[in-house]
């Protein structure tokens, strides 16, 4: 009887957290739309209904809002705005903190004006919010070979170590975001034809660092800026299964204080946010956290 009970507490555990996680709810939204001369009538109904589903799912969990290279969510009560790493699915290629499950009710208005005509589109349905996933990795940015350098800001010249450790076997990926573009600094330069980084569960890498022997072909990273101070976004990004990488441009050669260094492949950051939402969207299981460093001159 006791083994009965640990089964059903253990399946109920189970049940509430992923009833948590999938929060389901009724949403109602509409959208007003003029009608284009060029536009069918079927084409006109279909574009307000799906703008109208946009506003249902906002209306539930609020609006995602982009800023520059930050991703922020607006509460629906408070209108207040929260940095935001978790996955967004695309509805009218707008991106929305929340899926469309079913409709339930729905309703077409049109109405005339002298030059063209309007559609509004009502809808009423069921709509699912989209939560963080966790991160399971442990990891800090580090300003030398030990966890005691833990640190967010760096000055200027400075190298870059991250320290990692994955409860499971998987592969990660890491990216630096200096708001106009994203380097991607692992895998390593000489590893550039492979997607990810392979790592084994409970090992301890210190990237970037060339002390550390489980790793070969390191590329050593040094944090610059040219302004009094600068906000950059580490990416860390950590599936338990490969996954695939962006279209990268190739590394290049950039002189500073007088000395060439090679900056690694990188592509736009619009481009880059893009891809991100895109792939965490269609492959729930990627794991990501982003850490904001500070560089001073």
């Amino acid at each position: 009887m006791s083994n009965l009970k640990s089964i059903f507490f253990l399946i109920f555990i189970v049940f509430t957290i992923n009833s948590y996680a999938q929060k389901t709810i009724e949403s109602k939204g509409e959208y007003t739309l003029r009608i284009e001369k060029n536009w069918s009538e079927d084409f006109a109904i279909n574009k307000a209904k799906e703008k109208a589903k946009i506003n249902a799912i906002e209306n539930a969990f609020g609006s995602v809002v982009t800023q520059g290279n930050a991703i922020y969510i607006k509460e629906v009560s408070s209108q207040s705005q929260t940095k935001s790493d978790m996955i967004f699915t695309s509805v009218g290629n707008v991106l929305v903190n929340g899926e469309w499950i079913s409709t339930i009710d729905e309703k077409i208005e049109f109405k005339d004006s002298i030059e063209y005509r309007w559609i509004k589109a009502f809808i009423n349905g069921k709509v699912r919010e989209l939560t963080k996933i966790p991160f399971t990795p442990q990891v800090a940015t580090l300003s030398c070979n030990e966890q005691k350098c833990s640190t967010e800001v760096f000055n200027s010249g400075q190298e870059l170590i991250v320290y990692f450790k994955a409860p499971t076997n998987g592969f990660v990926t890491i990216y630096l975001d200096d708001s106009k573009r994203a380097q991607r600094l692992l895998p390593y330069s000489k590893n550039n034809t492979t997607n990810t980084f392979e790592v084994k569960a409970d090992q301890v890498y210190y990237f970037f660092s060339k002390a550390d022997d489980k790793q070969k072909n390191v590329d050593e990273v040094e944090l610059f800026t040219e302004s009094i101070m600068e906000q950059n976004n580490l990416y860390v990004l950590f599936s338990k299964n490969d996954f695939d990488k962006p279209l990268l441009n190739a590394p290049k050669i950039q002189e500073f204080d007088n000395l060439n260094y090679t900056l690694p492949a990188s592509m736009e950051i619009t481009k880059f946010q893009t891809w991100l939402q895109a792939i965490r969207s269609f492959n729930r299981n990627i794991e990501l956290k982003t850490i904001f460093l500070t560089i001073k001159k």
